[in-house]
């Protein structure tokens, strides 16, 4: 038979959001209630979703480890289309995070899957650039898997069991894999980090490297992405889709742009030998598959996502004074 090429409604359609309180899972229950979809947002606990009308969707607790818990949720609500954005935040190497990557990225995964899989049609899954490692850039689908952290390599791994249990159950499966995502209400990462330490009145911000590459995305076309794939996620399925900001700029030139989006005079200290040993140098996606199959760009610039992140960041402060 010839592939459906319609397009999905979001219109109505029942959409289960996993890691539905982080920083994309909450942005992508706000957007998505714009589209009038009908959502379960699944997490251990309410978080970013604190600040949307509840009444618009509704909150489930629970554990995805609880194998049962997460098997009932699926039952009852019988999502049409999962969203899967619960995973472990990368971290520097341990066994602890090792131990918490396996958990949260691969046992996680395999319980969603077993619970949504006899009812919803398509799988979208939060996947990472990261799984590329040091591969060459720019990077699309054609680049070759080179994981090289924990974090990484259980990403990459739960994304094969999703696209076997695809073929085993039938239901469509996509993948995408942004570079560094940003904007207000992020969580920890290399932003948020100089933008805290400029707001703190630091002189001097030292940074672990300097001269490897980043290509930030801002959360807002990362959330655009999505709704394209389950919008065309019939026709996609079994794609891993790489997706980038379209601006490579290395980690010590964005914390100077970070710097003066805060308004602050700090002067970065770089420290190339004190890099992480799973350091990936350089992150770059190629954006020509994501035009071709998602009708999809990104639109904020870096200077104008910098700008609202910063923003953001300075009325977080004044809320909620820094120590």
């Amino acid at each position: 038979m010839p592939p459906n090429t319609s397009e999905i409604s979001l219109q109505d359609a029942r959409v289960l959001v996993t890691g539905a309180s982080g920083f994309i899972g909450s942005h992508l229950v706000s957007r998505l209630l714009d589209e009038g979809a009908i959502i379960a947002a699944v997490s251990r606990t309410r978080g970013r979703l604190a600040a949307l009308p509840s009444r618009d969707f509704q909150f489930i607790p629970c554990d995805l480890l609880d194998e049962a818990r997460i098997g009932t949720v699926a039952k009852e609500f019988r999502p049409s289309i999962v969203l899967h954005y619960a995973s472990c935040p990368d971290a520097p190497e341990s066994p602890e995070h090792t131990k918490q990557c396996i958990d949260q990225n691969l046992r996680v995964t395999a319980n969603v899957i077993n619970a949504v899989r006899d009812h919803c049609s398509l799988l979208v899954f939060g996947d990472s650039a990261k799984v590329f490692g040091n591969a060459p850039v720019p990077h699309s689908s054609a680049t070759p898997i080179e994981p090289n952290s924990a974090y990484a390599i259980t990403k990459a791994a739960a994304w094969w069991l999703c696209q076997s249990a695809a073929r085993e159950s039938g239901f469509a499966a996509v993948s995408l894999r942004p570079t560094l995502v940003y904007g207000p209400d992020q969580g920890g990462n290399l932003i948020s980090y100089v933008a805290h330490r400029a707001l703190e009145g630091a002189d001097e911000i030292p940074l672990l490297g300097g001269s490897q590459t980043r290509d930030p995305l801002f959360i807002d076309d990362a959330i655009e992405a999505v709704l394209a794939a389950m919008r065309r996620g019939r026709r996609l399925s079994g794609r891993s889709i790489a997706i980038s900001g379209g601006e490579e700029i290395s980690v010590a030139d964005l914390a100077r742009r970070v710097i003066e989006a805060a308004g602050s005079s700090a002067r970065i200290v770089t420290s190339e030998g004190a890099a992480r040993s799973t350091e990936i140098w350089r992150s770059v996606c190629h954006n020509h598959e994501a035009l071709r199959l998602l009708d999809w760009r990104p639109r904020v610039s870096l200077a104008q996502g910098l700008d609202r992140t910063a923003q953001s960041i300075v009325r977080q402060s004044v809320r909620q004074p820094l120590p």
